[in-house]
């Protein structure tokens, strides 16, 4: 097979692939997988986002190298900022996502699933309204500005994080 019709078939067989990650639907997460849960969201600097997510406060310091635990194949060089997140119990489903110009860079890990966007469905209340999932960030590099796109009910709202710098 002539080099240049090799080449041109890698390109659109790599084009096709990345298209169709991009509209791969977020990984959910079980809301068996909460750790437990909060009745008050904003304690530790957390952000409530819509209503429905409880985030980690803007700049987060401590960013170390990932373990076995949190490696992930085929993404070399990761760094992990460990945080939890809360999702408030009997409100709409959540999806959190990575933008798309930084998934290189990103990927979340919640109640024990990765990607770069996942869903977290309505889930009944028991007890306090914020269930608490362990997780965080694991990023290619160890200071790094990072945006997710926090979505539910049909409004959407970016949220910046400053990952071993201040942004």
């Amino acid at each position: 097979m002539p080099r240049l019709l090799w080449v041109a078939i890698v390109t659109v067989a790599a084009v096709t692939a990345a298209r169709a990650g991009a509209s791969t639907p977020p990984a959910t997460v079980a809301c068996g997988s909460s750790i437990g849960a909060s009745a008050h969201p904003r304690t530790g600097g957390y952000r409530i986002v819509l209503g429905v997510a409880g985030v980690p406060p803007p700049y987060l310091a401590q960013v170390v190298r990932s373990g076995a635990a949190q490696a992930v194949p085929g993404w070399p060089k990761t760094w992990w900022r460990k945080n939890g997140l809360l999702i408030g119990a009997g409100k709409p489903a959540v999806t959190i996502s990575v933008p798309p110009r930084l998934r290189r860079d990103v990927m979340l890990t919640w109640g024990g699933v990765t990607g770069v966007a996942l869903r977290f469905p309505r889930c009944a209340p028991s007890g306090p309204l914020w269930a608490a999932y362990a997780g965080g960030f694991l990023l290619r590099e160890r200071r790094l500005c990072v945006t997710l796109d926090v979505t539910a009910g049909g409004r959407s709202r970016s949220v910046r994080f400053g990952l071993g710098r201040r942004c």
